[in-house]
């Protein structure tokens, strides 16, 4: 179980926004992205904003949200929403990031099963 005091280093991290020239690719992104995906990715932001930033280490290397990065370029965006990660280690920041994406993966989706037929076509 976790304590309020480990509880409150969630909170820790608040978004800034960050020029997108500022922002690095990382080495190796743990995901890869087609054009179609970047499009899609792209078109979300565009209906509906950024819901997820983009997250950096110290060094502003993205960890996570390259795509999201590439769709503020898209459309010509001074900027994009960041969260500054700082693990002690890089291989911590990496753990991290793989596990969030990893562990979504096999999440099953409830209520949004049915949005196509609750007349909310997203389009993917």
């Amino acid at each position: 179980m976790i304590n309020s005091n480990e509880f409150s280093k969630i909170f820790d991290h608040f978004v800034s926004f960050r020029p997108v020239d500022d922002l690095k690719p990382g080495a190796s992104d743990p995901r890869t992205h087609n054009p179609i995906q970047n499009r899609q990715s792209a078109a979300n932001i565009s209906a509906f904003g950024y819901s997820v930033p983009v997250f950096v280490d110290a060094t502003s290397t993205i960890l996570a949200g390259h795509a999201r990065l590439e769709a503020a370029r898209r459309f010509g965006m001074d900027g994009a929403p960041v969260v500054q990660i700082d693990h002690p280690t890089r291989a911590q920041n990496c753990a991290d990031v793989i596990a969030d994406n990893r562990l979504a993966g096999p999440a099953g989706w409830g209520i949004y099963d049915n949005t196509r037929h609750a007349g909310l076509d997203v389009g993917f």
